[in-house]
């Protein structure tokens, strides 16, 4: 490779790095939901429209939001015990009385 096709090179991978960058910044910026604005009306929306690394973390935010909301909703009302037994005999580990 000669000097001049490697300069070549490098700088079409300057100018194509500069556009991947312009267009994820362009991108970013006409977002129909803002990535730090992701509530449970608009959720759905977030969901169809994320296209950007930003967009996807804060997706990735909300959901881990719900998820621990609903981890302490557990910890905060044990099962009774008609509930642990359906989930024993759905898991098997109860068998059934001979």
């Amino acid at each position: 490779m000669t000097r001049e096709s490697r300069r070549a090179w490098g700088t079409t991978l300057f100018v194509t790095a500069l556009a991947l960058l312009a267009a994820v910044v362009i991108g970013s910026a006409n977002s129909p939901v803002r990535a730090d604005a992701i509530t449970d009306d608009n959720v759905e929306a977030a969901l169809a429209s994320a296209k950007t690394a930003a967009d996807h973390q804060a997706r990735a935010a909300y959901f881990t939001a719900k998820s621990k909301q609903a981890q302490n909703n557990v910890q905060k009302h044990p099962p009774c015990r008609a509930c642990s037994a359906a989930r024993a005999v759905r898991h098997g580990t109860v068998t059934a009385a001979r």
